[in-house]
């Protein structure tokens, strides 16, 4: 998928700041109130009709009473972004609801609009709950939203509890359990009781130091948003949520609409669910098989991808087997992995790269190749993170409690029962030690709203299946509905995704543009080339990684490499091959 436009490419730190420095002039926006519209449907979306775009003020950058501002690289970003970013805390009451006069620090980052006009501000709630809202704002994560930052501020915050938040509720020694049970290779029970030691033990450390984890929900988090805006000089933003951001941004819009001008979810978690098993039913996995059977390539090589599977899950139940991983850090490990394990590092794989190389890695599996087939999907499923488990488990458990009945509800076959099995069990024994209040009944009424809102999906997401962005989507009378048919969670750091979302900022009253949307899913196959040495005496066979293409004779690669294969006879023994 290509970009309608050109994307400014930021290759190197000095090309940030000289960027940075020019569009410094830009400060906060205000602007007006949208004015209402109608929505008409078009074909991959139901979208608003097209209206003026509102125009923003700008001016010198004017701080609320509740920022402090520090370095950019006291927050751990890169240096360069000192220059190219406001920096800094925003200090939020713990808990509004009680009353309390005890606060916490927000770590936030603003990067400032290129261009000297920009337009509305845009704040991005990341997913989880509970990941680092950091994770994106790097040279890299930048440089994909170039298009965007022409003509707005692009403002990274650390939700309450997270990675950079004061104080951050991380749990690296339950983070940590996953890894090294992998390693001990113990069992499925001896991990969850594991895991549920190590959360006792945090959450007791926690509560001896006084935090409050009532006030970790997202009625706090969605007030703190708001404050968030007010500390930077906003009068309107447009919100982009991702994941948990999506459900966050519909809380937004319930509590505090009076701050959006537009609103982006992509990868929609819908606040109506009850139950772990109405989040997800693995819808993304199985559209993945039924993708496989619709492509002609992937269907004669991979035929029944699920049922193929399904055996090598058991087999592995039955029989683990050793693999050896590299971490992030370089080092390496060498785990036992079962079906339970198997299941989980496959279902993480939502890249779509990964996703369309999924029935071509369970055979894999089935040959026994377990080295090639999971081992960089195991490395990042055990890699520990900055998921902050403690937020995460307080934000789930004040909604909707999970309990193991859960289970019971559910209708999930094999080989996918035992990854709800697996989450319902770690969330159920986390929501007995934490024991928080749960909100209201209204905290699961669907978002009804005319705030106009951008919808972004990918067809192959398993973990916020579009059926969700689809209910969504019902509430809301100015909203695109934009489904990326070969996309997984979360589509903003697509180049696709970019062009929608910068279209959609440019003028929320108006019809984005989607026109990059390619419908087409095509799936990986592994090439299997055979290569015959000049004189013909000699020959050798490959399977290639799914995905590489032949380039030239005996040349294969993708954007990323290369592999060139050669056949040649023995030195001074013509019968050798």
């Amino acid at each position: 998928m290509r970009s309608s436009r050109p994307l400014i490419v930021l290759p190197a730190l000095a090309t940030l700041v000289a960027l940075a420095v020019a569009g410094c002039t830009s400060g906060p926006a205000a602007s007006s109130t949208p004015s209402p519209v109608g929505s008409t449907s078009t074909g991959v979306a139901s979208s608003t009709a097209g209206s003026t775009a509102s125009t923003p003020a700008t001016g010198a950058p004017s701080f609320g009473e509740a920022w402090e501002s520090v370095t950019c690289d006291s927050l751990g970003l890169d240096p360069a972004f000192s220059d190219a970013a406001d920096c800094g805390f925003v200090t939020v009451p713990e808990n509004r609801a009680a009353g309390t006069d005890k606060t916490i620090k927000l770590a936030v980052a603003r990067v400032r609009a290129l261009g000297p006009d920009a337009g509305l501000p845009i704040v991005f709630g990341e997913g989880g709950p509970g990941q680092n809202g950091f994770l994106n704002a790097t040279l890299t994560g930048i440089a994909s939203r170039a298009a965007i930052l022409q003509n707005h501020d692009y403002v990274f915050f650390s939700q309450r509890g997270t990675s950079k938040a004061q104080p951050s509720l991380q749990c690296p020694d339950y983070n940590a359990v996953l890894l090294d049970d992998a390693v001990a290779g113990k069992t499925p029970d001896q991990t969850r009781a594991d895991r549920k030691a190590k959360f006792q033990e945090c959450i007791d450390g926690f509560r001896g130091d006084g935090v409050d984890f009532s006030a970790y929900n997202t009625d706090e988090n969605a007030a703190d948003v708001a404050d968030v805006v007010k500390a930077l000089g906003y009068d309107k933003i447009v919100y982009e949520g991702a994941s948990y951001g999506t459900w966050l941004g519909q809380v937004v819009a319930k509590t505090h609409p009076e701050i959006l001008a537009g609103m982006v979810l992509d990868g929609v978690a819908p606040l109506s669910p009850t139950k772990w098993s109405d989040i997800t039913d693995f819808t993304g996995l199985r559209l993945v098989w039924a993708a496989c059977a619709a492509d002609k390539a992937c269907n004669e090589a991979y035929p029944d991808p699920e049922g193929v599977l399904t055996k090598v899950i058991a087999d592995l139940d039955a029989n683990p087997k050793p693999v050896e991983i590299t971490l992030p850090d370089g080092t390496r490990k060498t785990v036992t992995v079962n079906g339970a394990i198997a299941m989980e590092a496959l279902s993480g794989g939502q890249n779509p790269t990964t996703v369309k190389a999924l029935p071509s890695i369970v055979y894999r599996m089935k040959e026994g190749d377990l080295q090639y087939a999971l081992s960089g999907l195991l490395a990042g499923y055990l890699s520990s993170g900055e998921n902050s488990r403690a937020m995460h488990f307080a934000i789930n458990c004040s909604d909707d409690p999970i309990t193991e009945a859960d289970v019971a509800a559910a209708s999930i076959d094999a080989p996918y029962a035992p990854l709800l099995a697996r989450e319902v069990q770690e969330g159920a024994d986390a929501c007995e030690i934490l024991a928080v209040p749960q909100l209201s009944a209204d905290s699961d009424a669907p978002l009804t709203s005319d705030v106009p809102t951008l919808i972004l999906q990918g067809g192959l997401d398993q973990a916020t299946p579009v059926a969700g962005g689809d209910e969504v989507a019902k509430g809301l009378s100015k909203v695109t509905n934009a489904v990326i048919p070969g996309g997984t969670h979360v589509q903003g750091l697509s180049a696709c995704g970019v062009q929608i979302i910068e279209s959609f900022a440019n003028d929320p009253n108006g019809t984005p543009d989607t026109s990059c949307i390619d419908p087409a899913v095509t799936m990986q196959v592994a090439l299997r080339p055979t290569v015959t040495s000049p004189d013909g005496k000699a020959s050798i066979s490959a399977q290639l990684p799914a995905g590489l293409a032949e380039t030239a004779p005996g040349n294969f690669g993708d954007p990323t490499h290369i592999v060139v294969l050669g056949a040649f006879p023995k030195k001074g023994d013509d019968d050798a091959s």
